[in-house]
């Protein structure tokens, strides 16, 4: 209801509550005298200090700074989807297209709507996703591709050993390398739109008219 009627304020007890519960999961998780942040990092990446994510974000700071400053400097580049729409309905299909083309199992899982794109596992590999539609298709697009990388590491974890470490996702940060993996790496790339243009371009002509 916030989201939906713009109102942040009508979140911030809940969200005051969740920040409240996770310091508390904190200051029982740390060891005397650690670091609290180190505390709940070590489920995203295991063993890793906030001492090494500074020292690694230090390091990558100057060169990003440097690449988005000259990224600014050549002006902005011209959006040619900008204000065009694109027909939910049409959207849910040309998703469900792109989830099977990357390798998403449907019948060990499916592709519903939510507020906010997630991915959960009910167990052997039954990973469902959700993504999440508006006017413009590229959210729902990357968002799809992204919650089919979690989707895909989780129905590609063997069976066999269900229940065990083996059996289980190593750890978070490993997951989202997936989600980005896909959304990114596969996602925008030429190879991926040479396949994918032609049938989604067909699936939205009344939309692109005009563009070449």
């Amino acid at each position: 209801e916030a989201k939906k009627h713009n109102r942040f304020n009508d979140f911030v007890p809940l969200l005051t509550k969740v920040v409240d519960l996770k310091r508390q999961e904190a200051r029982a998780l740390c060891p005397p005298g650690g670091d609290l942040y180190d505390a709940l990092l070590d489920e995203y990446e295991v063993g890793m200090k906030a001492s090494d994510v500074d020292a690694l974000f230090s390091a990558l700071e100057p060169p990003l700074v440097q690449l988005l400053q000259e990224i600014a400097a050549k002006g902005p580049v011209p959006d040619p989807l900008a204000g065009r729409r694109f027909d939910v309905a049409r959207q849910k299909i040309a998703c469900e297209l792109v989830a099977g083309w990357l390798g998403y199992d449907f019948h060990r899982g499916r592709l519903d709507e939510s507020s906010h794109p997630f991915s959960s596992t009910l167990g052997l590999g039954d990973s469902r996703i959700t993504t999440r539609y508006d006017h413009d298709l590229r959210g729902s697009l990357s968002s799809t591709m992204h919650e089919v990388g979690h989707a895909l590491y989780e129905q590609g974890l063997d069976p066999a050993h269900h229940g065990t470490p083996v059996g289980e996702a190593r750890m978070l940060g490993l997951h989202e390398s997936q989600s980005r993996l896909w959304e990114n790496a596969v996602g925008r790339s030429k190879a991926f739109w040479q396949h994918g243009l032609p049938v989604l371009g067909g699936l939205f002509r009344d939309s692109l008219e005009g563009l070449s």
